[in-house]
């Protein structure tokens, strides 16, 4: 089970780190800013991609940018609430996770003593049920004790 749950956290996180975290910089709008802009304007001529962003005068780039860092002002308070909500999911997952993993050792727990309880009655059933009697046991902890330490003699 805990081989099933680490498949499904690296899918998750391989799904996380496949979307964009972080907002493009100002430079990466701007000059995407310009292409849209000045693509048309390319075919129209001929030019194709002749005319580029470094090829652009200062004062072109220099609007892409201010146009740029106006993006970017409209778009970070969503970007923070995206990044809030991320990091709720995130702890959702990781609470979800470690009370996952209590109920899977409490039921590991509950497995192995249920286990235990069934070798016991086993042996006393296959000829040894007066052998509590014998050692002057009455039953509890003390008969688990007898039946465990007359299981693992067989055993050696």
């Amino acid at each position: 089970m805990s081989s099933d749950f680490e498949a499904v956290k690296r899918s998750a996180l391989a799904d996380m780190e496949a979307t964009p975290t972080g907002m493009p910089s100002e430079e990466e709008i701007a000059r995407l800013l310009f292409h849209v802009e000045c693509e048309p304007h390319n075919a129209e001529t001929g030019y194709g991609d002749i005319f580029g962003w470094d090829d652009a005068m200062p004062a072109v780039r220099n609007r892409h940018r201010d146009s740029a860092r106006a993006v970017l002002k409209l778009l970070a308070p969503i970007l923070a609430e995206k990044e809030a909500e991320a990091e709720q999911w995130q702890n959702l997952f990781e609470s979800t996770r470690a009370s996952l993993q209590q109920e899977l050792n409490r039921a590991e727990a509950r497995a192995l003593a249920a286990e235990a309880d069934a070798a016991r009655y086993q042996w006393l059933r296959n000829g040894n049920a007066y052998a509590p009697e014998e050692a002057m046991v009455e039953g509890g902890d003390e008969l688990d004790r007898l039946c465990d330490a007359a299981i693992r003699a067989q055993g050696e």
